[in-house]
C-alpha cells in the first residue's frame, strides 16, 4: 500500500470515528428526552451502541470477502455502501425514536420494569441497524488493506488509532461547537456529510483501483504472524482478557459518571469531559502500541496486566475528599492563571478526570495489541475478537446501571470492577514463562489490597456524602440522594448537587396560582418533587393534588424533611407517580387547574431543558383547564446568563399568551405565571381571603406567632411584581426547543462574546 493510499484510508477512519461519536452523543441525548433522564437509558444507549458494533465485526468479519467475491468488486466498495448507510441513520432514527415515545405512553410510569423493558427494546430495533453498519467498517476496510498490504497484521490497530482521533474530535467539538451552533438535527446532519463524503470518495476510489485479482478467491489468505511479535498467552485467555476487559471498561465508564457528578456538577460538559479524557488517554495508549510495533519492542501483555488494577483503583482513591480536596487546592494555582474564573476548570473535577487517564491508556495499548496477536491481519478472526471486547462493552453498561450502582454506590463499584483485572493477572501468570512476573505480582497485589483498605475502610466518596456530617443515604438505579441537617438547614442532595431547601417560597409556589384562579380549583400537578413542600401545601386546599419525581428515592426520603409524610401519603386525594414529569404530561388524560414546576438547577444542568422548551409549554398548556395556570420557578440571580432567562421567557409566551412575573422575597429567583387567560392575581387580603383555613395555615406555618397573613403574602410576592417585557428582551432573540437547547449549551457564547450575566432585575 503506498503512503498516500494509507493516508487516505486513516483519513476515511478518522470521519468515521468522528460522525461515530457525534451519532452517541446525540442519540444519548435523544433517547433520553424520548424514555427518561436517567442512568439505565443513558447505559442502554451505550449497550445498544455496543452490540451493534459487535454485530457488525463479527458479521462483517464473516461475509465481507464472501460478498465482495460474488459481486466482483473491492471491499473498498463495500465500505463506501456501509458508510452511506450510517448516513442514513441521521435522518430516520429521530423519527423512529419520537415514534417509540409516543408508542410507550400506555405502559405508565417509569418505575415499571415492563417500561423499562420495553424501551430498551424499541431503542435496540430503532438504533441497531446503523450501529452493525458502523461495526462492519472495520472488517470492510481491513479487507482491503489485506488486497493491498504484503504484511496486513497491524491493520486493526491503525484503523483504531484512526477511530480514536475522529471519536476524540467528535467528543470535543460536538458539545462545544456542534449543538450550541446547529442544534442536534444540525450536528446530525453534519455527522451524515462526514458519512457521504466517506462513501462517495471510497467508491470513487474503489472504481479506479478496480477488483483486485484474489477478491473473488472466496475465503481470504492468512498472512503469517510476524515473528517480532509473538502472542504471549493462549488464544482462550486472550479472548478471555478481551472480553473482561471491555466489560470493565465501560461499566467504570458509567460508574464514573455517578462518581464525578458531586464533583464536576451537572452540565453536559462534565459528561464530554469525561468522554473526552477517555478518548485522549485510548489515543495514546493506541498511539504508543503502534510506535513500539513498528519498532518492534511491543510490551508484555502480563506486564500490562500488573498495572491495570492498580491503575483501575486510582479514581476510587481522589473521589475521596480527605484526599481530593487538598490535591484540587494544589491544582488551583494552574486553574488560575488558564482563566481568571477557576470554578470555570473546576479544579477538583479536572484531578478526579485525570485519575482514570492511566487505565484508559492501558486498556488503549492493550486491546488493538490483543486483537492484532489474534487476528494476524485477517478480517475474520479480527471481527471475531474485536466482537468478543465489544460483548464486554454490551454487559458492563447495563451491570454498572442495573447491578452495582443501586445496590452498592460508585466506591464500591469501582472497588469490585477491579476484581476482575486481579482474577486476569493471576491467570495469567500461570507457566513457568511467567515466573520473572511473579515478584512485581506479589508487589502489585499488596498494593491492590493497601488501595482496597484505604479506599473501602479509610475513606468514603463524595456520591456517599461523606464530606457531610450525619449524611442519609438513598439509592436506586436512576440517582443517589443524600439527606441532611436539622431544622431549616435540613438539605436534600441529589447526585451530589443541592435540589432546595425548607423555605416559604416553596409553598408560594402552589399558593399563588391557585388564589390567583378564577374559579374554586379541583386538581393540581407538581413537577419535581423535591422536599414535598410544595404537594403539601396544595394538599392544604382540599383538593385533588398529584406529585410526580423522576428519582424515586427523593420520594423516600420526604419523611426526613416533614414530620406529616406518612399522613400526607395516605391522603385519598394525594397522588404520587414516579415518572418523567414530561412524560407524565403526555401520556395523561387529566386536566389540571395549576401546573407548578421547579425544573433541577442549575439551569444549564443537563437535560434541564426539556422543562424549559417551546414543545413543554405547548404540552402543558393542553393539559390546563380553561382557566388554568402553570407556575414555573426560575432561579434567576448573579449566577444566571440573562440570555437563558430571556430564552425561558421567549419559549413560554410562543405557548401562552399571558404572562406575570414576581421576584422571589430572597432576591434569587422568579415565580412565572402562565395562561391562556389574563391572570388577576388579587390583592393581599383578596388572596388571604380565598385560602381555605387549612392553606392558611400552611402558609404561615414557618413565621412568627401574630404573623400578619395579608403582609405576609404582600411581602413575600404579592409586592414584587416585575415588567415582563424588560425581562424577556428582544422579541426574535433566541428561544429553547428540543432540538435547539440554548441553556444547556453556552461555552461558545460565553467564550467569544462579553460574560452578560447580571445582577437581579428591579421591578
Amino acid at each position: 500500500m503506498t503512503p498516500l493510499l494509507r493516508r487516505f484510508v486513516f483519513a476515511c477512519f478518522v470521519l468515521s470515528g468522528f460522525a461515530g461519536l457525534v451519532y452517541q452523543i446525540v442519540w444519548v441525548r435523544m433517547a433520553l428526552a424520548s424514555f427518561g433522564v436517567i442512568t439505565p437509558f443513558a447505559s442502554a444507549v451505550v449497550s445498544i451502541f455496543m452490540l451493534g458494533l459487535a454485530l457488525g465485526t463479527w458479521g462483517g468479519g464473516h461475509w465481507i470477502r464472501h460478498v465482495s467475491g460474488r459481486l466482483g468488486t473491492s471491499p473498498l466498495m463495500l465500505y463506501g455502501v456501509i458508510e452511506a448507510g450510517v448516513g442514513l441513520g441521521a435522518f430516520v432514527l429521530p423519527p423512529l425514536l419520537s415514534a417509540a415515545r409516543q408508542a410507550l405512553l400506555p405502559l405508565g410510569g417509569m418505575e415499571s420494569g415492563l417500561y423499562l423493558a420495553a424501551s430498551s427494546a424499541l431503542l435496540a430495533g430503532a438504533m441497531l441497524p446503523f450501529c452493525i453498519a458502523m461495526g462492519a467498517t472495520f472488517p470492510a476496510m481491513m479487507a482491503f488493506i489485506e488486497d493491498h498490504e504484503p504484511e496486513p497484521g497491524g491493520s486493526f490497530s491503525f484503523l483504531y488509532l484512526a477511530n480514536v482521533i475522529g471519536a476524540f474530535l467528535g467528543a470535543v467539538a460536538t458539545p462545544i461547537l456542534l449543538i450550541e451552533w446547529l442544534g442536534f438535527s444540525g450536528s446530525l446532519q453534519v455527522a451524515a456529510l462526514a458519512n457521504f463524503i466517506v462513501a462517495a470518495a471510497c467508491l470513487a476510489l474503489a472504481k479506479r483501483l478496480g477488483s483486485p485479482a484474489n477478491s473473488a478467491t472466496g475465503p481470504a489468505r492468512s498472512a503469517p504472524a510476524p515473528k517480532r511479535l509473538p502472542a504471549t498467552l493462549p488464544r482462550g485467555l486472550t479472548r478471555g482478557v478481551l472480553f473482561l476487559t471491555g466489560f470493565t471498561a465501560m461499566a467504570l465508564e458509567i460508574v464514573w459518571m455517578r462518581a464525578f457528578t458531586p464533583i464536576m456538577g451537572t452540565l453536559v460538559y462534565a459528561f464530554s469531559g469525561l468522554l473526552a479524557v477517555y478518548l485522549v488517554a485510548t489515543f495514546l495508549g493506541s498511539a504508543l502500541y503502534r510506535g513500539h510495533r513498528a519498532r518492534g519492542r511491543v510490551w508484555a501483555l502480563r506486564g500490562l496486566l500488573l498495572g491495570l488494577p492498580l491503575a483501575a483503583l486510582l479514581p476510587v482513591t481522589l473521589t475521596i475528599p480527605r484526599i481530593l480536596s487538598p490535591l484540587g487546592r494544589a491544582f488551583l494555582p494552574i486553574a488560575e492563571a488558564l482563566h481568571p474564573d477557576p470554578t470555570i476548570w473546576m479544579p477538583m473535577g479536572a484531578v478526579a478526570l485525570l485519575s482514570i487517564a492511566p487505565v484508559c491508556a492501558l486498556l488503549g495499548y492493550l486491546t488493538p495489541m490483543l486483537v492484532d496477536q489474534d487476528a494476524q491481519g485477517v478480517p475474520e478472526r479480527a471481527g471475531r475478537a474485536y466482537a468478543i471486547n465489544i460483548a464486554g462493552s454490551i454487559l458492563g453498561p447495563l451491570a454498572a446501571a442495573y447491578a452495582l450502582l443501586p445496590l452498592f454506590g460508585s466506591r464500591v463499584a469501582m472497588l469490585a470492577l477491579a476484581l476482575p483485572l486481579v482474577a486476569l493477572l493471576i491467570a495469567a501468570l500461570r507457566g513457568p514463562q511467567a515466573r520473572p512476573y511473579r515478584v512485581w505480582a506479589a508487589l502489585c497485589a499488596l498494593l491492590v489490597g493497601a488501595a482496597f483498605v484505604q479506599a473501602g475502610l479509610y475513606g468514603r466518596s463524595f456520591e456517599e456524602g461523606s464530606h457531610i456530617q450525619g449524611a442519609k443515604v438513598r439509592r436506586d438505579h436512576t440517582a443517589t440522594v443524600i439527606s441532611f441537617g436539622q431544622g431549616f438547614g435540613r438539605h436534600l442532595l441529589v447526585n451530589g448537587y443541592g435540589m432546595t431547601v425548607l423555605t416559604p417560597l416553596t409553598k408560594v409556589m402552589a399558593h399563588l396560582p391557585l388564589a390567583s384562579l378564577e374559579e374554586p380549583p379541583r386538581r393540581a400537578l407538581v413537577i419535581a418533587f423535591g422536599m414535598g413542600t410544595t404537594f403539601r401545601s396544595m394538599l392544604s386546599w382540599g383538593i385533588e393534588a398529584v406529585a410526580v419525581e423522576l428519582v424515586p428515592s427523593v420520594l423516600d426520603a420526604f419523611g426526613e424533611y416533614h414530620a406529616d409524610a406518612d399522613a400526607t401519603r395516605r391522603n385519598p386525594r394525594a397522588t404520587l407517580v414516579v415518572d418523567d414529569g414530561r412524560r407524565f404530561l403526555a401520556r395523561t388524560d387529566l386536566l389540571f387547574d395549576v401546573i407548578t414546576l421547579d425544573p433541577p438547577p442549575p439551569v444549564e444542568t443537563a437535560g434541564s431543558s426539556l422543562l424549559y422548551a417551546e414543545e413543554f409549554y405547548a404540552l402543558a398548556l393542553g393539559k390546563l383547564t380553561p382557566g388554568g395556570i402553570v407556575h414555573q420557578w426560575f432561579p434567576d440571580g448573579v449566577a444566571v446568563e440573562p440570555a437563558i432567562r430571556e430564552a425561558v421567557l421567549r419559549s413560554a409566551a410562543r405557548a401562552f399568551p399571558h404572562m406575570r412575573i414576581y421576584r422571589s422575597r430572597h432576591g434569587f429567583g422568579l415565580h412565572i405565571l402562565l395562561s391562556r387567560q389574563p391572570i388577576r392575581v388579587p390583592d393581599a387580603a383578596t388572596f388571604i381571603e380565598r385560602l381555605p383555613p387549612a392553606a392558611r395555615a400552611d402558609l404561615l406555618e414557618w413565621s412568627p406567632p401574630g404573623t400578619d397573613p395579608a403582609a405576609f403574602i404582600e411581602d413575600q410576592v404579592l409586592g414584587r411584581e416585575l415588567a415582563t417585557e424588560g425581562l424577556m428582551g428582544p422579541a426574535e432573540g433566541p428561544r429553547i426547543t428540543d432540538d435547539r437547547p440554548f441553556n444547556e449549551y453556552f461555552v461558545m457564547r460565553r467564550w467569544v462574546g462579553p460574560d452578560t450575566r447580571n445582577g437581579n432585575p428591579e421591578p
